[in-house]
């Protein structure tokens, strides 16, 4: 019995991001109804991922080699009822579930991030947008309500102001995302994790998010 209960708690870590990827994928019928996954056929690529998975004699290295074929067997066997154009969302849920399990991710930044300003900002007490063309009003909206609601980019208006220059420096580059290129001054250390300079990315360039939605999917799996 002693072993037994040793066994389950050390594997207890697997069950518990198993269960998350598993929510993501009851959470894709909000997309498409017909997309409908039972707990049994779950259960079966779990099993599957197990057998997959190399028997190492550290306990942690099984379980990172467990939850890597595990999430390897989702992503692989779930497509296989998705449209192509789904595909990536589907990997980047899979990969932020992971992270959320772990407790890297903060609820608040994340849904931010999905979907941006929603008219919580006191613009009363907010500064006034730079006058410059290249700050777009629907991007400063973004960073207003940004830095009066999650306390990780507190200020950021106001360094926006300080620092303009940089800013447009690293607002014009052709590839401003994460690993492509520096946040301006301290913002680049303050915004460690990568979600968070997707965040300011998607307030000043949308039209990059994508790309660094990749990069972020393809980072969070390597580690």
């Amino acid at each position: 019995m002693k072993k037994i209960n040793e066994t389950r708690d050390a594997l207890r870590p697997c069950g518990k991001i198993a269960a998350a990827l598993f929510f993501v994928l009851l959470d894709l019928h909000k997309i498409n109804p017909m997309y409908q996954f039972s707990l049994e056929w779950y259960r079966g690529i779990f099993e599957m991922s197990i057998k997959d998975a190399k028997q190492n004699s550290a306990s942690q290295e099984k379980i990172a080699t467990i939850n890597k074929c595990h999430i390897l067997n989702v992503y692989r066997y779930t497509c296989r009822s998705l449209f192509e154009r789904h595909k990536l969302l589907l990997a980047f849920q899979l990969a932020v579930k992971m992270k959320q399990s772990e407790g890297v991710i903060d609820s608040d930044e994340y849904l931010f991030f999905l979907r941006g300003a929603v008219g919580m900002a006191d613009k009363s007490i907010a500064l006034q947008k730079p006058n410059f063309e290249w700050i777009q009003e629907a991007a400063w909206n973004n960073l207003v309500e940004l830095d009066q609601i999650l306390p990780a980019f507190s200020n950021i208006c106001q360094a926006i102001h300080l620092s303009t220059k940089e800013w447009k420096n690293w607002y014009s580059s052709k590839k401003p995302e994460p690993e492509e290129a520096q946040l301006p001054g301290e913002w680049e250390t303050k915004c460690e994790d990568p979600l968070r300079k997707m965040i300011i990315l998607r307030c000043f360039r949308p039209d990059r998010v994508i790309f660094a939605v990749k990069n972020y999917i393809i980072q969070s799996l390597k580690s």
